[in-house]
Parts: C-alpha cells; sequence; structure tokens
C-alpha cells in the first residue's frame, strides 16, 4: 500500500475536525541548536504525577517547575484516522521489525511559533543525530495529555511523514511500551 493510496498527512480542515484534545509530543531546543526529544523532561513531569502531591508542594519554586514542564514546545497529537492502513505502511517501511499491534499513530500539529519556548523553526527533533529516527538511540517519550497533562503512554518515535520540511502538520508512529 503506498503513501498515497492513504491520506498520510491531514489538511488543516482535516486535523481540526478529529475529536479530542490529543496529547502532547515534547521536544527542546539543546545549547548545542538542535531539536531533541525531551525524555528528561517526560520523566520529571511522570515523576511528578506519580509522586506525592504534598512532597511536590514542598520544592523550591516547585510551581514554576511545573510550570516550565508543562510549557515546554510541543508537537500536539490525535489519534489518526486510518490506523489499520497507516499502520500496515510503517511496518512495511520498516521491514517487518515492529509488531503491528504495538504502532499507534498521531496526526500532529506543530505548536504555535510565536508562542513555543523553541524559537528555531527550521529543523524537527524527528531527524536529529541523538535521540531522532533512524539513530539506535531513538526517544523513549511520554505523552502526555493535552490540557490535563496527564501522562497518557510511553514510547518510541519510530516513523513521521510530514508534507514538506518543517511542516506545522505530519504524521508520527510511536512503539508502545506502556500504557497509563
Amino acid at each position: 500500500m503506498s503513501d498515497s493510496s492513504v491520506g498520510v498527512t491531514l489538511s488543516r480542515e482535516e486535523y481540526d475536525k478529529l475529536s479530542g484534545d490529543g496529547v502532547n509530543l515534547y521536544y527542546i531546543d539543546t545549547q548545542e541548536q538542535n531539536l531533541q526529544f525531551d525524555e528528561d523532561g517526560d520523566t520529571q513531569l511522570l515523576d511528578l504525577h506519580r509522586g506525592d502531591v504534598a512532597e511536590f508542594t514542598k520544592i523550591r519554586n516547585g510551581d514554576n517547575l511545573y510550570m516550565a514542564l508543562v510549557s515546554r514546545a510541543a508537537y500536539h497529537c490525535k489519534l489518526h484516522p486510518q490506523q489499520d492502513a497507516l499502520r500496515e505502511i510503517v511496518v512495511s517501511e520498516l521491514a517487518g521489525s515492529v509488531d503491528t499491534d504495538s504502532v499507534i499513530v498521531f496526526a500532529y500539529e506543530r505548536d504555535n511559533a510565536k508562542r513555543s519556548e523553541v524559537k528555531e523553526r527550521y529543523e524537527t527533533p524527528f531527524v536529529n543525530g541523538q535521540n531522532g529516527i533512524g539513530t539506535g538511540s531513538e526517544a523513549s517519550v511520554v505523552l502526555f495529555a493535552r490540557f490535563s497533562f496527564e501522562p497518557r503512554l510511553r514510547g518510541k518515535v519510530i516513523w513521521f511523514r510530514e508534507p514538506r520540511r518543517n511542516s506545522t502538520l505530519g504524521t508520527v508512529a510511536l512503539l508502545v511500551e506502556e500504557s497509563y
């Protein structure tokens, strides 16, 4: 099945019609000025959710830490409406190295450039040399509910498509490691 026979990347109108608030896939701009998935920030936010709220409130500047973690640059992801067809494409392109049932595909919208913590918009974290796709050390990210910031799942980013380089809209596949 080819990309052209399936609506791999959705239009703005199609994306806006998807139901639900979705989840956030966070990324950062490192000091080396490349974009990476923010595994450390994800772990910190997950630990805050798993921990004792009373203990968190005792942390000096705890509110500032929480706000920094939930206001990071993000791809806003919603379940792609063509899961089965896209899973087949992903598994086929990855030469069967992943199980279809372990893959979930999202349509994404990149955060607003004016409000984003990341100002360098010419790169994406999907293709960085540290924890991007194809590096052998792909990021294990936690996706959090968009507005409640509750953890939803952990997975490795294994595949993505965008209609043009650094597009606002695109498609990303994760190999699910854990659901919350």
